[in-house]
């Protein structure tokens, strides 16, 4: 007798078709699990990324950084207080603080080609006691990072790597646009007179780093220190910004830091000598000597006055006669960075020592001689002013 099969016992057509459809949305899942697993794992790797690049960059500045302190001793033709332990010491304490693993550090000339011969960090680097090579203006980092995946594993790839590359250059810059005191330092140590003139060192005696100074204001005849007026008269008064007359306008300008971009070497205008015994002046410089972030102020320095605006740029360029310590033109050459300790309009002799008729004084050190201004920068020659203002630039990040 043939079997014959019941229809109860047949498979139907809609029982296969769910089974093909259980199919399609298993495979569907591994589908969309897989993706977004990718989209979770290459995000991830993106903000590892980010931070070995952010670690390479701020390395590369760190060590752009230590050069640039050398450039004020070799323009004075003096030994550099950095060597490539320094600069090397520099560059891995801020790999180590972005938790990243260094590759090699190069030096780099002023256009981001490697110099030495051999790498400042890497295998057969160049000696730690040598000074940095004559030609070098900057520092390469690469650097990596591993870390590991989410749901790549799945597929067998338990960890990725990142590895990124920066270079940062030190120079000089042309200008600076950040924030500076509406006062101006002489390039070389004065002292006032009884007659309360200056008195200029005949030696040209510069400042030195890291000494206590007395800075003293004298109030007849130029060459000492000098108030910028960054809105000359003529110029319109304005509430809502530092634009104005006077005294109050000095105040607000110190209190506020509203000063344009500033171009090195250049004529700058002076209101009136450092003879200024208002309190309210004297309470606002104050404010950056109670900083309780000890906070280093920037100064520009001066080298030359002018009774009238030049036409030219240079210290030379004055043709009507130094001037008479009140609305002129002070030739601003450089910067330097000051640490107010106390400022004293009203000090006199016995407080300030420098001469029978010295009014008032800044008390404090020169920290350094140029800051770290934003701008582009100009390439060291080795005949700059050791007083003249150092920045560092980030040239290439990937």
């Amino acid at each position: 007798m043939r079997n014959v099969e019941s229809p109860r016992n047949r498979p139907s057509p809609r029982d296969s078709e769910r089974g093909q459809v259980l199919v399609i949305v298993g495979v569907g899942l591994l589908a969309m699990i897989a993706m977004v697993g990718l989209v979770i794992d290459v995000g991830h790797a993106w903000g590892q990324q980010r931070d070995s690049q952010n670690a390479s960059d701020s390395a590369a500045e760190a060590g752009a950084v230590f050069m640039g302190q050398n450039l004020p001793y070799l323009a004075a033709g003096e030994a550099v207080p950095n060597q490539n332990a320094e600069v090397a010491a520099a560059v891995t304490n801020a790999v180590d603080e972005n938790n990243v693993e260094i590759v090699e550090a190069w030096y780099t000339d002023f256009d981001g080609d490697r110099v030495g011969g051999a790498p400042l960090i890497g295998p057969a680097a160049l000696a730690p006691t040598a000074d940095p090579p004559t030609d070098a203006d900057g520092v390469e980092v690469t650097s990596y990072k591993e870390f590991d995946t989410f749901l790549a594993g799945i597929f067998g790839m338990q960890q990725w790597t990142t590895q990124t590359r920066a270079t940062a250059i030190a120079g000089y810059p042309d200008s600076i646009s950040q924030g500076v005191l509406p006062v101006a330092f002489p390039l070389t140590i004065t002292t006032c007179t009884g007659s309360n003139n200056v008195l200029e060192d005949p030696l040209g005696t510069q400042w030195t780093p890291d000494q206590d100074y007395l800075v003293p204001l004298c109030s007849n005849g130029p060459g000492n220190v000098g108030w910028l007026d960054w809105d000359p008269p003529g110029e319109p008064q304005d509430p809502l910004t530092c634009a104005g007359q006077g005294t109050p306008e000095l105040e607000c300008s110190i209190l506020e830091s509203d000063n344009p971009t500033i171009t090195t070497p250049g004529w700058y205008y002076i209101a009136s000598t450092g003879n200024i015994s208002t309190g309210y002046i004297e309470d606002a410089l104050n404010t950056y000597a109670d900083d309780p972030d000890d906070e280093v102020s920037i100064i520009p320095i001066f080298d030359a006055t002018c009774a009238d605006e030049p036409v030219g740029t240079g210290a030379g360029d004055c043709t009507t006669g130094p001037g008479g310590g009140t609305q002129m033109y002070y030739h601003l050459a450089g910067w330097a960075g000051f640490d107010i300790e106390w400022v004293d309009l009203n000090g006199g002799p016995t407080i300030c020592g420098s001469g029978n008729g010295a009014t008032g004084c800044f008390k404090g050190q020169f920290r350094y001689f140029g800051g770290l201004p934003s701008g582009t920068l100009n390439e060291a020659t080795g005949t700059e002013s050791p007083l003249q203002a150092v920045g560092v630039l980030l040239i290439d990040s990937k």
